[in-house]
């Protein structure tokens, strides 16, 4: 709508000023109506609406600081307001947020420890678990146990180390973690000390190793450190590494 009216000079009528522009009273002329605030253009002329991520005051349009954006009609710097991934006061420049943050409202906020988030993230759920830890995103994220590990950025359980392997690195990052048992050993999956590789069936040792197979006219039926049991007086065998007293055979008459 029209402002104030201005005067009419010579005795006229007071006009209205166009659309959107005002000015004080006694006013002598049209030039003098500015563009009301939110409103840019010509004094006197037509004034037009703000437009997004510009504010309008006196007659001009002015550009939201860096990066700031403000709806129409905006009328002063302060309508100007970071997007979500930028921080900074409203009317300022908006910086970035970077890597291990999250910008929401203008305000910067640091992911939790051992998370990480991708530039200009603006959620706290944006915030990931690192490599060799697990959380719900945005929330706390605790160590992988030894005998396990986590290798991607994310909300995912760690993996257990394979059967036949063990690790005694908490926080690990990678499935190289995981070492191998000594030969003729083995363990369960998730193991985390070189003590869970128990020697195979047909070979005897302490645990961890190292692992020697039965000699023979012996033999071993189960894993573990358990030594090598004789065949029975009467039976004889061969073989090495036997597993079971079957290979034991009867001596002849």
């Amino acid at each position: 709508q029209g402002g104030g009216p201005r005067g009419g000079g010579g005795g006229s009528p007071p006009q209205p000023c166009p659309a959107n522009s005002n000015s004080v009273y006694g006013m002598p002329t049209q030039a003098a109506c500015v563009c009301s605030d939110g409103y840019y253009g010509t004094p006197g002329d037509t004034c037009n609406p703000c437009e997004n991520d510009y504010f309008c005051a006196g007659s001009r349009r002015n550009s939201c600081p860096l990066n700031g954006l403000s709806p129409t009609v905006s009328s002063a710097p302060v309508d100007c307001r970071c997007p979500g991934g930028y921080e900074g006061a409203n009317g300022t420049a908006c910086v970035p947020c970077v890597s291990g943050e999250w910008c929401s409202g203008g305000v910067k906020t640091d992911c939790s420890a051992s998370s990480i988030s991708n530039p200009l993230s603006d959620l706290i759920t944006d915030c990931l678990c690192e490599p060799g830890y697990t959380g719900p995103d945005g929330g706390s994220c605790a160590a992988c146990a030894a005998g396990r590990f986590k290798e991607a950025n994310s909300s995912g359980a760690c993996t257990l180390c394979d059967a036949g392997t063990w690790s005694w690195l908490p926080a690990a990052d990678a499935g190289v973690t995981c070492v191998d048992c000594p030969i003729y050993s083995h363990s369960l999956a998730g193991s985390d000390e070189l003590t869970d590789c128990k020697c195979n069936a047909g070979y005897t040792g302490a645990d961890g190793g190292p692992c020697e197979a039965c000699a023979a006219g012996r033999y071993k039926g189960s894993d573990g450190s358990a030594a090598c049991d004789l065949c029975s007086a009467g039976t004889y065998s061969e073989a090495l590494a036997a597993t079971a007293p079957s290979t034991c055979l009867t001596c002849p008459t």
